[in-house]
């Protein structure tokens, strides 16, 4: 039985700063040989994205680690087809400014965006206020409910 290397460390590559200011995002498929150890030992391009990208995505797999493949329960070296994507970061919008009037003395405000879970849409603005032990503090800011997305119901089929 052959079981394929795992990536157990990830190293993430360095943006090309010229394709980020260009808005370019890119697809690099690389080939790595991983030797019995997990070490990553050799790293090739096999389909380019150009614009510094295959440069970055080099130089951040040669230091990646593995978990090795193995033979028959014995650690081999192995060849290992990675695509590293390249995909610029949605910017969240400008939060709106909590009001800060309701923020005891002595208390700071912290601002910042609150992003649900897994899908990190922004969830809208917030305002948190740090007081000392034993005060309460009122709300500098109430995040306003987001409407969920619902998937649509099936249809009944009449027969």
């Amino acid at each position: 039985m052959i079981t394929a290397p795992e990536l157990v460390e990830f190293v993430e590559a360095e943006y090309p700063a010229e394709a980020k200011a260009a808005a370019l995002e890119g697809v690099v498929v690389l080939e790595i040989l991983v030797d019995k150890t997990g070490a990553t030992v050799d790293v090739q391009v096999v389909t380019s994205a150009g614009n510094g990208f295959d440069e970055a995505a080099l130089a951040a797999a040669r230091r990646f680690v593995w978990r090795p493949g193995t033979k028959n329960g014995k650690p081999i070296g192995m060849r290992v087809t990675y695509e590293y994507k390249f995909t610029l970061a949605e910017a969240a919008p400008e939060p709106d400014e909590p009001p800060i009037d309701d923020v005891p003395a002595g208390a700071g405000v912290i601002r910042g965006v609150v992003k649900e879970r897994g899908t990190r849409v922004p969830l809208g603005a917030v305002g948190v206020a740090a007081v000392p032990s034993g005060r309460r503090a009122a709300p500098a800011a109430t995040t306003p409910p987001r409407p969920r997305r619902r998937s649509p119901m099936p249809k009944a089929s009449s027969s």
